[in-house]
């Protein structure tokens, strides 16, 4: 995302901040994910981890942590440390992983095959700095989840920069089933899209060239093609390099056509504000809704 649209995307923030006042809002409906390990038949865990690494005098503690963000269609976990074990039940999960190391934070999509019973913690790497990466300013971080009783790798390491991704995703050469993304462009500088940016823990490809800016970005209404069945996907919310990643399950059914819609705006819970994308998947061909409408965070924002 280019300086322009930065800087216009964030006065439109503070204008939005400062008209709208916090009981006129609409409350959101973030999705936490709660569920009793007791419910579930041999569950798995999940946990992160919480580290703090002394400095010297003016450096001071510097925390690093890993967690969970997202997970098959929740979203919201705030707790104050973030490493707690979460049951998960056997099989098929699209899972949100991130960290925070002092003011950094970054996060990554993932595809996890939980077995019954097994313990997982999600690790993190820091990329090796180059003169590339000091140059550009950023680093890429890297992101897996390992067996905590084995030391297992079951996740690959996946850099939460896209330019440190060699290995896309390959879609299917037949029998294919397409989902597209959605964007909306208020005016010549600004833009805004919902749209699949990984498929079972893999980025998607497809790209093409911001002439006004010359960053290089999704096509973000490219369509993406997916074998019939269930995927673990995970959606982007917003334009530029780092989107918000909302991770889902998804059943792609032969014949069919997608497309992911979103409203965007202010609405409150407790006593903050937030930006919210409130998406959902219809069917092209039928109209129908095959994925409810469902509010994810994008951004808190101050409370005046």
């Amino acid at each position: 995302m280019t300086f322009i649209r930065i800087l216009a995307l964030s006065l439109v923030a503070m204008a939005l901040t400062g008209c709208a006042k916090l009981e006129n809002l609409q409350p959101a409906n973030f999705s936490a994910y709660t569920v009793d390990a007791s419910t579930l038949s041999n569950p798995a865990f999940i946990k992160g981890t919480y580290t703090e690494e002394k400095g010297g005098l003016l450096s001071g503690t510097l925390v690093r942590e890993t967690f969970v963000l997202g997970l098959d269609g929740h979203t919201g976990f705030l707790a104050k440390h973030l490493n707690t074990s979460m049951p998960l039940s056997p099989g098929l999960h699209s899972l949100t992983i991130a960290y925070w190391i002092g003011e950094k934070r970054g996060s990554v999509p993932v595809r996890l095959d939980a077995k019954p019973g097994a313990s997982y913690v999600i690790k993190e790497e820091d990329g090796e700095k180059t003169i590339k990466t000091v140059l550009s300013g950023f680093t890429p971080n890297y992101l897996y989840i390992a067996d905590e009783k084995t030391g297992e790798i079951v996740t690959p390491k996946m850099a939460d920069l896209l330019s440190a991704v060699p290995d896309r995703y390959q879609p299917p050469a037949d029998a294919a089933v397409p989902i597209r993304g959605t964007a909306v462009r208020p005016d010549i500088l600004d833009v805004d899209a919902v749209y699949v940016r990984a498929v079972d823990g893999r980025f998607v490809r497809e790209q093409k060239s911001d002439a006004l800016g010359g960053d290089d970005y999704y096509d973000y209404e490219a369509q993406v093609m997916l074998t019939p069945g269930l995927h673990a996907l995970s959606i982007g919310l917003g334009a530029g390099p780092f989107p918000g990643l909302y991770p889902i399950l998804f059943e792609a059914k032969p014949g069919a056509a997608y497309v992911v819609k979103f409203e965007r705006g202010l609405k409150r819970n407790g006593t903050n504000k937030w930006f919210v994308y409130t998406v959902w998947i219809e069917d092209e061909k039928t109209g129908a809704v095959v994925m409810p409408k469902v509010d994810v965070q994008s951004e808190r924002l101050r409370t005046l």
